[in-house]
């Protein structure tokens, strides 16, 4: 089966970037990074992603529950 994630999609590549910032250490680039690919997702697929990553980076278990159940709206 193909691999439905297109690396060439914008929200993707934000959030490999972030994803890189992370592993730098760099955890308020990879914030924005997230933020940035929430911000321009257009459909549900695309705020799934984001929305994911984001959920990661909240400061309490609650924000992070927030994030991960919003998407649910959106699918």
């Amino acid at each position: 089966m193909a691999n439905p994630i297109d690396p060439e999609n914008r929200v993707v590549k934000y959030c490999a970037e972030g994803m890189q910032r992370e592993q730098e250490g760099r955890y308020e680039e990879a914030l924005r990074l997230f933020m940035l690919a929430w911000d321009q997702s257009k459909d549900a697929f695309e705020r799934t992603i984001a929305a994911h990553y984001v959920a990661r980076h909240q400061t309490s278990p609650e924000r992070a529950l927030h994030w991960n159940q919003d998407i649910l709206h959106f699918t």
